[in-house]
């Protein structure tokens, strides 16, 4: 029975083995609870909101000769339907329709200084939205609203 003697509750050293066992638990039982419920290994759709597919898209059709924009404009919008993409004739670049809101921050960032974002339609509930590439071809495309969760969608991620 000596050899369980740090068990008895009633002694300070039984005391301290009980508290290192039961913050041992909580502490594992803490990360676990937290592990589950942030779930590090899935990323959270609300983040990007398919910005990284489609400034890459975008930057593909920048880069890409203009011999073969119709080709990669057709699988683009074969690949992304949501998006309506379609190109546009080249004209001035209004600068007094500059769209606002955090979608189109976070692509102006993505897509960097060379390409000009503006708004097509004075409508709030349409969100089309042009892009003037680096070589001053337009493509115009249309923005999902902000309540809409583009990973849920079947047709793939969108923007």
């Amino acid at each position: 029975m000596r050899a369980l003697d740090f068990l008895n509750l009633r002694t300070i050293r039984g005391q301290i083995a009980a508290l290192v066992v039961v913050s041992m638990i909580a502490i594992h039982l803490i990360l676990t609870a937290t592990f589950l419920i942030s779930r590090p290994d899935q990323p959270d759709p609300s983040i990007d909101r398919g910005h990284a597919q489609f400034a890459a898209s975008m930057q593909l059709l920048g880069a890409a000769p203009a011999s073969e924009r119709p080709r990669l404009l057709a699988d683009i919008a074969r690949a992304f339907p949501q998006l309506d993409v379609e190109s546009l004739a080249p004209g001035p670049v209004p600068s007094a329709s500059a769209p606002e809101g955090r979608d189109i921050r976070s692509l102006h960032r993505r897509l960097g200084k060379t390409y000009k974002i503006f708004s097509l339609s004075q409508d709030l509930d349409s969100h089309r939205i042009g892009i003037e590439l680096p070589d001053g071809a337009m493509i115009s495309a249309k923005s999902c609203p902000p309540s809409v969760n583009v990973r849920s969608s079947s047709a793939g991620p969108g923007w």
